[in-house]
């Protein structure tokens, strides 16, 4: 297991990558290392996405709702956009996970 701070991103295996690279790009930016895990619906859930070293994680589930949250945070999202209906959002919030970890305002 890779144990390197990261961001943690769970894919439903429904979702095709091409819908979620601009997550990836977002937290790219950044310059901030992330792990991305195509897993079954199921297990798109905040207890997975939030368990990486940092405790900040993206899940993109499987209806193409992708959800930036932290382990602290008690409401299920800090950001929500679709992937399939909200493209021009998708890069803001792999920054804005990565910004999380920074410590800097979100966009």
């Amino acid at each position: 297991m890779d144990n390197r701070p990261n961001i943690t991103l769970f894919c439903s295996d429904n979702i095709d990558r091409e819908y979620i690279n601009e997550i990836l790009w977002g937290i790219e930016e950044e310059e901030i290392p992330y792990i991305l895990k195509i897993v079954p619906s199921k297990e798109v859930v905040k207890e997975n996405y939030v368990s990486g070293t940092l405790e900040i994680g993206i899940g993109v589930l499987e209806n193409g709702d992708a959800l930036l949250t932290t382990r602290k945070y008690d409401k299920e999202y800090i950001q929500k956009a679709n992937i399939f209906v909200e493209k021009n959002k998708l890069r803001d919030l792999g920054s804005n996970g990565a910004r999380l970890v920074k410590g800097l305002p979100l966009r």
